[in-house]
């Protein structure tokens, strides 16, 4: 990644737009000819604001899409599930960017019980930290729409 950026490898960053995640998702994607990995817990991936990026940025989108990975976790339970099996996906060092949408929106869902929402995401946090260290990946989390 370039020097402006705000992101450093290995270390989580929060954001609070999905604009901002695509943005960093596709730089990286550039800068590195690696792949991107965005597990959505909110809804908030967009392969058409990824071709828009690419397009004003000049880059050339199909590559750039064909290297963004995205998964969505349509429940606490889904999104946990996701986490748990990136370990598998990035064996080797084909990835270079990890993003989570909806951390704290999926966890915190009313049908869900509040002490297992905070046990949740705490493991979530906990996997995701050791993995984005462990791997050395630029990383982003999106704060969900509950937390203003």
């Amino acid at each position: 990644m370039t020097e402006d950026t705000e992101l450093h490898k290995g270390k989580l960053t929060v954001l609070s737009t999905d604009v901002r995640m695509m943005d960093l998702a596709v730089k990286s994607v550039v800068d590195t000819k690696k792949k991107a990995i965005i597990l959505d817990g909110c809804s908030k991936l967009n392969p058409y604001l990824a071709a828009k990026i690419c397009k004003i940025y000049g880059f050339d989108e199909k590559i750039v899409l064909e290297r963004i990975i995205g998964a969505r976790g349509f429940t606490a339970y889904q999104l946990y599930e996701l986490i748990g099996k990136l370990d598998e996906e990035l064996l080797g060092d084909e990835y270079t960017y990890l993003g989570v949408t909806g951390i704290d929106e999926r966890f915190s869902d009313e049908e869900l019980d509040p002490d297992e929402g905070r046990w949740l995401r705490s493991r979530c946090m906990k996997k995701l930290k050791m993995l984005v260290e462990e791997h050395e990946l630029y990383s982003t989390l999106i704060r969900g729409d509950k937390d203003g």
